[in-house]
């Protein structure tokens, strides 16, 4: 008896993923604005504040928020994420090496702070604004992770099944059987 098995791989990207190249592109040719472009004023933006941009564009796009991208009259850029009526704003320094922010609900003149504005920010708390726009800081995905293997048969199949069980110690656990594997996991709120 053959067996013939062909192999694959799925390959899948964020619906964000378009945004992010276009939004990369853009921050790139900011770097051949003419001296002046605003009304006899700003500098090109330099090098190292459009890399630092692009980060800050690839976070928009891993955590699927609407971002836009604007040159800053020193040489600097700043990069908005948007959910909703919300927006983050990291203003980047043409040096790299400062970041402000920030984190604003509204629109146009109509808006207020969600946080009072934040000079020479640091990295940490532009990824704790990020994740608060996207709503991602209340939940973690899993507090624990208990794994215990299980050797009985399947009814003398060798495929995969799975099934919830009740923990009886723990009952706020979903316990899940999976191919000879238990899982449990408990989201968590921070």
């Amino acid at each position: 008896m053959s067996f013939l098995s062909y192999n694959g791989m799925l390959l899948t990207t964020s619906p964000f993923e378009d945004k992010r190249r276009i939004l990369t592109e853009k921050v790139r040719q900011m770097a051949n604005l003419p001296a002046g472009f605003s009304h006899g004023e700003g500098q090109p933006v330099t090098g190292i504040a459009i890399s630092c941009a692009e980060n800050f564009i690839s976070l928009a796009s891993d955590l699927e928020l609407e971002a836009d991208v604007f040159p800053n009259l020193d040489g600097g850029c700043a990069v908005a994420f948007y959910k909703e009526m919300e927006k983050v704003e990291v203003s980047i320094s043409p040096t790299g090496d400062k970041a402000s922010l920030i984190f604003e609900r509204g629109i146009g003149f109509q808006f207020e702070d969600v946080i009072p504005p934040i000079e020479n920010v640091e990295m940490t708390e532009i990824w704790d604004q990020a994740l608060k726009l996207r709503g991602l800081n209340e939940w973690k995905l899993s507090a624990s992770s208990i794994s215990g293997t299980l050797t009985a048969p399947l009814e003398d199949f060798e495929t995969s099944s799975a099934k919830t069980l009740q923990n009886l110690i723990y009952p706020q656990l979903l316990l899940t059987e999976e191919a000879g594997s238990r899982y449990s996991i408990l989201p968590v709120h921070v």
